[in-house]
């Protein structure tokens, strides 16, 4: 973890990955944090598992996480639990205009759900609000570190304190 002023910016979590369940179950712990309103940007080299991450999430809330696909080619898929899951990629838009004529400006504030974007880069510089970034990389075969930062909306209080943060940190 760094630190700054005081708060904490980042929490860094490394993972010996050895399957798609390990990711999803630590993704299935994360998700129990979401609350109504929440942005997450998932970053991540193309099959590094962010859609896996994504179906971890989805369990969470009482998704079937095989509904839960990559909306590449869709641009926004939505599931249905306790929670809405927008789940975004704009992989193929390439800017905040593209962003705004597709119509999907209005699912970044939502009131029935959380919001996840893969490939945030065209919004995540103009972005003035309070989100959750977690960002996978790809360490070897074998492992991928996690790396989670936020702005805004307790999102530190949430997710570096308490229970949640108990169950991960030694992991």
């Amino acid at each position: 973890m760094e630190k700054g002023g005081g708060k904490i910016k980042e929490l860094a979590i490394t993972m010996n990955l050895m399957s798609e369940n390990d990711l999803i179950e630590f993704a299935k712990k994360f998700g129990t944090g979401l609350r109504r309103g929440d942005l997450i940007f998932l970053e991540g080299e193309l099959g590094s598992g962010k859609t896996t991450f994504v179906k971890g999430l989805a369990l969470s809330i009482d998704i079937d996480m095989n509904m839960v696909s990559s909306p590449t080619f869709t641009i926004l898929n939505i599931y249905s639990g306790k929670l809405k899951i927008y789940h975004m990629d704009l992989y193929r838009l390439n800017n905040i205009d593209e962003f705004i004529e597709a119509g999907l400006e209005e699912f970044l504030y939502p009131k029935d759900g959380v919001t996840i974007i893969e490939w945030p880069g065209i919004i995540e510089s103009t972005w003035k609000d309070g989100f959750l970034k977690v960002k996978i990389e790809f360490i070897d075969n074998m492992m991928r570190k996690l790396m989670i930062t936020f702005k805004g909306k307790n999102y530190e209080k949430r997710f570096l304190r308490g229970d949640f943060y108990e169950n991960i940190k030694n992991r």
